[in-house]
């Protein structure tokens, strides 16, 4: 036996299965007051804080950091925000179409409402999601603005940009019989892959 180490594990543990479907193996006791999670909840004032410093190249102050060297402000800041508002994990936003936000209209509501796709969520069931109209003007303007830019502008010298168009098909009553119809749409988040050596 090699100097250090036990012969045998004290502690009891026994098999479980894990998210992916592996098997992992768990402390049998557990102490009958332990937390299962600590949360510190942020207050909408000191996330936006959070938000301006890290995400958007201001100081504390309110004042636009010449230090900043951060890329896609309003696109990180719009992502973040909808996570905030919604409540979303970031799997599930991440996993958005632009199809699949809530569609910005002219209304006296406050939050609008969307539907997450079960393979998305954790419990694998369908759910609603409610966005703050603010965050969804957030979302908007980065789409119509950088996101265009990125999709429909010049790349730099020896840069490649790789992204996939993704299509969903449902069933369409045409008198007796359905009819196959295809939607395409993009993932909200672009993700624009450049060669190192080529600054941006």
């Amino acid at each position: 036996m090699a100097k250090g180490y036990m012969a045998v594990n004290p502690i009891v543990e026994h098999e479980v299965m894990g998210r992916r479907g592996d098997v992992m193996k768990v402390p049998a006791a557990r102490a009958k007051d332990v937390r299962s999670s600590n949360v510190k909840w942020l207050a909408p004032r000191a996330y936006r804080l959070w938000r301006d410093v890290g995400l958007r190249g201001y100081t504390a102050d309110g004042r636009r950091d010449p230090s900043w060297l951060g890329r896609n402000d309003d696109r990180n800041a719009a992502y973040s925000d909808l996570l905030f508002s919604s409540g979303m994990r970031r799997s599930e936003g991440g996993s958005l179409l632009t199809i699949e936000v809530p569609v910005l209209e002219e209304s006296v509501k406050r939050y609008l409402d969307g539907r997450l796709a079960r393979a998305t969520t954790k419990s694998r069931r369908e759910r609603t999601s409610y966005v703050a109209v603010e965050c969804l003007r957030a979302i908007d303007a980065y789409v119509r603005t950088t996101r265009r830019a990125v999709v429909a502008g010049p790349r730099p010298r020896g840069a490649t940009r790789r992204w996939t168009a993704y299509g969903w098909w449902r069933n369409v009553p045409a008198g007796a019989r359905s009819a196959l119809t295809q939607r395409t749409s993009s993932p909200l988040i672009m993700h624009t892959e450049y060669p190192r050596a080529v600054k941006m």
